[in-house]
């Protein structure tokens, strides 16, 4: 098997299926780690046999390391921001992912009564994000407070427009 880790767009796939893998949702995660901690055991019980060649030993070997590393990579992953929100956040910027996932845990808190309004609008602050406290010449334009207001009563969820690919451009 001939080796792609010198290749730069096989090594972006292979992350970008770890991360999706990360990003899954729990049950789906547990049963691909599941998978791959079997494979791993296999390999393992393999290297055992004390009548393998010398390629085939090799081969057992980096197929083990391989595997553990792509367990590692699932679980380093998976605490990755909005990793826990599946995988329609696998491809926003880090930065967006970080914001999202503090005002949604700053909600959840705000509702089980750990955090008052005020805790919430200091996140806000924190996150220079807060249209009171943010210096700009540019207001939230109403359309979008409306578009707010009217998902936060209906539950109806924002129309969120899909990042394009580089390709798509």
């Amino acid at each position: 098997m001939s080796s792609k880790k010198g290749d730069r767009r096989y090594t972006q796939q292979v992350r970008m299926l770890w991360r999706s893998v990360a990003f899954l949702d729990r049950r789906m995660r547990s049963r691909v780690l599941e998978m791959l901690q079997n494979w791993r055991d296999l390999a393992a019980a393999a290297l055992a046999n004390e009548d393998l060649d010398d390629a085939t030993r090799r081969t057992l070997k980096h197929f083990g390391n391989d595997v553990g590393a792509a367990i590692q990579r699932v679980h380093r992953e998976g605490r990755e921001a909005m990793a826990w929100g599946g995988n329609e956040f696998i491809n926003y910027p880090l930065n967006a992912r970080i914001a999202i996932e503090a005002l949604a845990v700053g909600i959840d808190e705000h509702r089980a009564g750990r955090l008052d309004n005020d805790d919430l609008y200091r996140l806000l602050d924190v996150l220079r994000i807060d249209p009171d406290t943010v210096p700009t010449d540019t207001d939230v334009p109403e359309d979008t407070r409306e578009r707010v207001r009217a998902a936060a009563r209906s539950g109806q969820a924002l129309e969120i427009p899909r990042l394009r690919n580089q390709a798509d451009r």
